[in-house]
């Protein structure tokens, strides 16, 4: 197998596999009345702008992270379905990848067709991440973002650190990019996270 398709297969099945753990009966960081945030965004850690017609947003991902041609992501897909076969409550749909494989690096953006702007939706959803996570360490915050509700968890295990947006959207458009990088050059790319997050825009 391709060394990159190993290495996307690896994060991807790590991220679909563990929502099927179920959900706890708790809300987590319910916020009726969410903050507008904003970030610095430093344009030379950043790599060019990806525009996502279809789910309505266009950002720019961390420059070290490059982003896959369509005919690798077909791979991915293929090759979940082909080896991962997973009831899930929740339908987490591959979209895009961008990636750092040397360092194993990753900006995920992915599909949740089983997600949508409903409130009682997104809850489970975060609950589910929450239990998941039950061995690491996890904070969950909502905020506002350049027209988006943003559900953010952060996820710090042993050797990785893990941003998760979700964004829930109608007509079965709602997605979610996933950050996961190395506890080893977390310190080093930090900024360009957070300029990332900051550059997501509504089309």
């Amino acid at each position: 197998m391709h060394k990159t398709l190993k290495v996307i297969l690896i994060i991807i099945f790590n991220l679909v596999f563990s929502l099927t753990q179920g959900c706890k009966n708790k809300n987590h960081n319910e916020n009726n009345n969410p903050a507008e945030l904003t970030f610095k965004v430093n344009q030379s850690l950043l790599g060019e702008k990806y525009v996502d017609k279809y789910l309505g947003f266009s950002f720019l991902p961390p420059k070290s992270c490059l982003q896959m041609s369509e005919a690798m992501v077909q791979k991915v897909k293929d090759q979940l379905k082909k080896e991962y076969t997973i009831t899930n409550s929740y339908v987490i749909e591959p979209h895009q990848f961008f990636l750092n494989k040397n360092d194993r690096f990753a900006c995920l953006i992915s599909i949740l067709t089983t997600v949508s702007n409903v409130d009682s939706t997104i809850s489970k959803y975060q609950q589910a991440i929450f239990a998941y996570s039950k061995n690491s360490q996890v904070t969950q915050a909502i905020f506002l973002h350049n027209g988006f509700r943003i559900y953010q968890s952060l996820i710090i295990s042993k050797d990785i650190i893990h941003f998760k947006l979700v964004v829930p959207q109608s007509s079965n458009k709602s997605f979610q990019i996933d950050y996961v990088i190395p506890k080893t050059i977390y310190l080093d790319e930090l900024e360009a996270i957070e300029s990332s997050i900051g550059s997501l825009l509504k089309l």
